[in-house]
């Protein structure tokens, strides 16, 4: 496991000097259990660009999590985004399944988006993404995970986004946690010229 980690991290360190910008992302989420599906969950995020000092995204999202069984959970998260010169909203329909084993959790998560902005048409992006964790203690849950993104029009295509990260939670309080992580991610991979960037990013959730 520890290999795995090192190779990870040279493979995010390799990236780090070809980046073309460096973002920020911070978010707050309140969760709660309710009788008809397995959770809710509200998340307010901010983003910046430009070395983190220019506004580039905010947005709310609104989901709903229905847990099948031990190891497969549904979700249909609803987002609303604002940015400089347009807004958009976005529904998604996405499953994820979890394997545990002793302090390893492996989880893969499957989504489709939706997205919508105003006199244009829909555009639907097909996520795939596997995550690795491993629980150091009651506190420490450190974790890595790689994202791939494809446009889907009609068909599949090509993988056009990607993203690696490397980051650890840390549960403050029972029902607290808060998420730091630092992740390189390359956008336009199906153009000709594609751009890279880092993310450093921070999560905090509470769960009512």
């Amino acid at each position: 496991m520890n290999r795995h980690y090192k190779l990870f991290t040279l493979l995010l360190i390799s990236g780090i000097a070809a980046i073309d910008d460096t973002e920020s992302w911070s978010s707050i989420s309140l969760e709660t259990k309710t009788p008809y599906f397995s959770k809710i969950k509200i998340e307010q995020s901010l983003r910046l660009k430009n070395e983190a000092q220019n506004f580039k995204q905010t947005f709310t999202e609104v989901s709903l999590y229905y847990k099948f069984n031990d190891y497969i959970t549904f979700n249909v998260p609803y987002r609303y985004a604002i940015f400089e010169d347009k807004v958009k909203s976005r529904i998604s329909f996405g499953s994820a399944l979890k394997y545990k084993k002793k302090d390893l959790t492996i989880r893969y998560r499957t989504k489709l988006e939706n997205s919508k902005e105003l006199n244009k048409e829909v555009e639907k992006t097909y996520r795939n993404k596997i995550s690795l964790q491993f629980k150091l203690n009651k506190t420490y849950r450190p974790f890595i995970s790689y994202e791939a993104f494809n446009i889907y029009d009609k068909i599949l295509q090509n993988k056009d986004e990607d993203r690696y990260s490397l980051g650890i939670v840390v549960q403050v309080f029972k029902k607290t946690a808060l998420k730091v992580y630092y992740a390189y991610k390359r956008e336009g991979l199906s153009k000709k010229h594609a751009e890279y960037f880092g993310v450093l990013g921070l999560d905090y959730s509470v769960e009512l």
